[in-house]
């Protein structure tokens, strides 16, 4: 073959080579452009906030802590009738602390405590000895005494005429003799009397007399008696 045509061949080859490579090219950027503006676009709004950022405040949870505290001390509070009624000191005392409101009543209602070792009342219906060398302090019906065989047992009575304050506490006597004797001082109700360790309260009623030391107490009228 003749050498210029050969190099004409040979210049044709090249460039259609050159074309097609520059086609290829060519045929990427547009598929790369294409692919890049079908991608999703990237937002730059904030995310939203979890939902734990709902969550009550400090302030609110603060409040709703001290609630139950505030509960609580407004049920701690004690009802005004949940407090001890007053003593009716119209009715006898069948309790020591019944018994020391009467006396405590009584002397309000009187000037001054009367000291003796023995009294007795109008008519020398109940007649007490609070302090003596053979007995202890004592009251006694005239007359009236109560029947209580349970307590008397084998006593030569079934009557309860005397109340005494012993050692032991106060206790019920069926007795058939007597601590009297003349010369005691008439109260008139109300009094208070009282001698040694032994107060007593002279009222309408009946007599209370009470031991504060030991915390011990009777009392007596014609038809009825209570110790405490």
């Amino acid at each position: 073959m003749e050498p210029m045509r050969i190099a004409r061949i040979l210049g044709a080859t090249v460039l259609v080579a050159g074309l097609g490579l520059t086609a290829g090219c060519g045929g990427d950027d547009s598929t790369s452009a294409s692919d890049a503006s079908s991608a999703p676009e990237m937002t730059t709004s904030p995310a939203t906030p979890p939902a734990t950022q709902t969550a009550p405040t400090p302030t609110e949870t603060s409040s709703s802590a001290t609630s139950p505290t505030t509960s609580m001390g407004a049920s701690s509070s004690a009802p005004t009738s949940a407090s001890t009624p007053p003593v009716d000191v119209s009715q006898p005392p069948t309790t020591y602390d019944e018994a020391a409101a009467h006396l405590s009543a009584v002397g309000a209602d009187t000037d001054a405590p009367i000291t003796a070792n023995r009294f007795s009342t109008p008519g020398d219906a109940i007649y007490c000895v609070l302090q003596a060398k053979y007995f202890d302090p004592s009251c006694e019906l005239l007359s009236g005494a109560i029947k209580d065989p349970q307590v008397c047992g084998q006593a030569p009575t079934d009557f309860v005429g005397r109340v005494a304050i012993r050692p032991t506490g106060a206790e019920p006597e069926c007795n058939t003799d007597t601590i009297r004797q003349p010369g005691a001082m008439t109260v008139q109700a109300p009094a208070i009397v009282g001698s040694a360790r032994i107060t007593c309260a002279v009222e309408d009623i009946g007599v209370t007399c009470v031991d504060a030391q030991a915390h011990t107490g009777f009392f007596l009228t014609q038809g009825r008696y209570e110790v405490f």
